[in-house]
């Protein structure tokens, strides 16, 4: 694919993929982590049964640290929370802040907390239900309803795809997108992948935000 490898704020390490689907939020929910007695407040874009991606404002270098234990996370979702034990996994700095991936202590958290992530999670599974991500050549299809719901999928296929040639997003059995789909496709873009083959209404859409490689309209 052009542009090499890409990826998403918030992709999770690698063994929390195997053993949790994760999800990207279409709207940050807000969430904090806690460690030695300082609590860093920020946007959870990402969530999975068994933790979460926060993204903070920038803060002092060393702040921060993957200790293993007795950090403390915290997420807000329908005016509800879950809180608990767990610990961080992952510091990535940007230009625009600080990644944190946090994992829980499954064991640890209370029914209540338990209930909430349950809850976020079965909301996000049912919208990656609706959309679908195949593999044509070395198009990435994305059909059904295209959200930030299925950001996994194709970061997952693109790394079975590889570098050997270029890589191509179709929305050829693309039936509806909404905003979080719409940053995605610029996310893609953004790394070199062109975005072809949307048809109809969608296509308009796109190429008034100039998203469509030339030429790939469908009628």
């Amino acid at each position: 694919m052009g542009g090499g490898t890409a990826s998403f704020p918030g992709v999770l390490v690698e063994e929390d993929q195997r053993r949790h689907p994760r999800y990207q939020l279409a709207s940050p929910l807000t969430g904090a982590v806690e460690q030695s007695g300082h609590r860093h407040t920020g946007s959870v874009l990402n969530v999975s049964e068994g933790g979460y991606y926060l993204h903070l404002p920038r803060i002092p270098e060393g702040m921060l640290k993957i200790q293993g234990v007795d950090d403390y996370g915290e997420i807000h979702y329908a005016g509800r929370q879950a809180a608990g034990f767990g610990h961080l996994v992952r510091i990535e700095r940007f230009a625009n802040g600080v990644g944190i991936g946090f994992a829980w202590d499954l064991e640890g958290l209370d029914t209540r907390s338990r209930k909430v992530i349950d809850e976020l999670v079965a909301a996000q599974a049912l919208r990656r239900a609706q959309g679908e991500v195949e593999c044509r050549g070395r198009d990435i299809v994305l059909g059904g309803t295209v959200s930030s719901a299925l950001a996994e999928d194709v970061l997952s296929m693109l790394r079975r795809l590889g570098n050997t040639s270029p890589v191509r997003i179709s929305l050829d059995r693309c039936q509806s997108i909404d905003s979080s789909g719409v940053e995605m496709l610029m996310a893609l873009r953004d790394r070199g992948l062109p975005i072809v083959e949307a048809h109809g209404r969608i296509a308009a859409h796109l190429e008034r935000l100039r998203l469509l490689s030339a030429a790939t309209k469908k009628e």
